[in-house]
């Protein structure tokens, strides 16, 4: 009994539980939110939003703060699995999920929402090498500049997914 369950933990150690487990608040939410049908006009849905401002701004201000009493870059408060995170995507949810649908042809849904796997993967690699240009430690030394480094991470990840998915070799391959 004793291998048995030396065996379980040897195999337990492996698995990538924050991966499976880590973002399962989202997945409710995400299900949750879908399920609300908000309108534009729902008190509910300024709330929501009010707080997702509130989110960002706190995100913004005290990573400046952290950052500024650490002297070096601190982005603890990025992180996924963060409290104004959380606040911030629930309200862009939100928000995206009233937008009238006639603003979005199927054809710019259809990209985006094919696009979304590879810039996910591709992301962490385009943060590693941006991470070593000028630009970024110029961006970096100052966290104000984090939510353009943001734009630039997901613009770029875009464009080369864009790229990759009109390769019929590569999109066939890859995508």
């Amino acid at each position: 009994m004793a291998d048995a369950l030396a065996a379980f933990k040897r195999l337990l150690g492996k698995l990538d539980l924050q991966t499976v487990m880590g973002f399962g608040g989202y997945y409710m939410a995400g299900y949750y939110f879908s399920q609300a049908h908000m309108s534009k006009r729902n008190l509910y849905l300024y709330f929501v939003q009010a707080l997702g401002l509130l989110g960002a701004g706190a995100t913004i201000g005290l990573s400046g703060w952290l950052t500024a009493k650490a002297g070096h870059l601190r982005l603890t408060l990025y992180s996924y699995n963060s409290f104004f995170v959380l606040l911030e995507s629930s309200a862009v949810f939100l928000s995206l999920q009233t937008l009238n649908p006639r603003l979005w042809s199927e054809e710019v849904l259809g990209e985006l929402a094919g696009s979304v796997m590879g810039i996910y993967l591709l992301h962490p690699l385009l943060i590693y090498y941006w991470g070593k240009t000028p630009v970024w430690q110029l961006a970096a030394s100052n966290s104000a500049w984090l939510p353009g480094l943001v734009i630039l991470i997901f613009a770029s990840s875009l464009a080369i997914v864009w790229l990759l998915r009109r390769s019929r070799f590569l999109a066939r391959w890859l995508l």
